[in-house]
């Protein structure tokens, strides 16, 4: 049996598969990178694909580089994460999000056009993922709020996501300065060498409270289609965790943004 192959439609297909397992990766895992600035990667990994199909004659070989090289690649020139667990979950969340869109892709084709109409197959699939996406986007409150977050201290960053909280108004009565929470063992022992302050603070059921509170140069705040520089940004060490379910690790003060 003879399959004949358009590479035009092979390379819009895999371009349209890629841009979309990109897309919502970036709204499930809310990583708030700009969408044109997923558009060179997915080019990038549909021109790798095709050119690696041309010219390679064993399949399983393509195969092998497509995911394990190509796609890798992609996902880390679309987020930029230098944190390993972050960067796995970016690639299999894409990894996943291909399968499942795929799957729709194909189920359109098939079923609603009898593998007709291809281009209405991309084009109802793209619909019905740009919908998930809004709907994800509106049940995930709690996640509009979650931002990424960078802490800058002595030469050295520290990445962690951090809930934005309109009633946290602590204010740093010394330098009068707002005051953002943070719980990471790793910036705890990071601020012992510098000189910290207890301040007074008030929290739904603790009507009163002490908290190291201490200056580091600077904070960056990602939001969606802006980053927000904070300088100094002054941050309380808390004890345990601040999100019983992990989702965050700071607290951002409420006059910050």
């Amino acid at each position: 049996m003879q399959y004949e192959l358009y590479i035009d439609v092979f390379a819009f297909s895999n371009f349209c598969m890629d841009f979309l397992a990109l897309f919502l990766t970036n709204v499930f895992l809310g990583r708030n990178c700009p969408v044109k600035k997923l558009f060179l990667p997915s080019f990038l990994g549909t021109i790798s694909a095709v050119f690696l199909f041309l010219f390679l004659s064993d399949y399983s070989l393509y195969t092998l580089i497509l995911h394990f090289l190509v796609n890798p690649v992609m996902v880390y020139f679309s987020f930029r994460e230098n944190n390993r667990r972050r960067f796995l979950e970016d690639w299999g969340v894409t990894y996943l999000v291909v399968l499942l869109v795929g799957g729709v892709m194909q189920w359109v084709g098939q079923t609603l056009f009898e593998g007709r109409y291809f281009l209405l197959s991309v084009l109802l699939t793209l619909l019905i993922s740009l919908f998930a996406a809004f709907v994800w986007e509106r049940q995930t409150t709690v996640g509009k709020r979650i931002y990424e977050v960078k802490l800058f201290l002595a030469g050295r960053e520290y990445q962690m996501r951090a809930y934005y909280d309109t009633g946290n108004l602590l204010m740093d009565p010394y330098f009068h300065e707002p005051v953002s929470i943070a719980a990471s063992p790793k910036l705890r022992e990071a601020v012992k060498e510098l000189p910290g302050r207890l301040i007074v603070y008030s929290s739904l059921g603790e009507p009163s409270g002490l908290i190291w509170v201490y200056t580091l140069e600077r904070m960056l705040i990602y939001k969606k289609k802006s980053v927000v520089l904070v300088e100094p940004a002054v941050i309380g060490i808390a004890d345990g965790k601040l999100s019983l379910r992990g989702d965050y690790q700071m607290i951002l003060n409420g006059k910050l943004l």
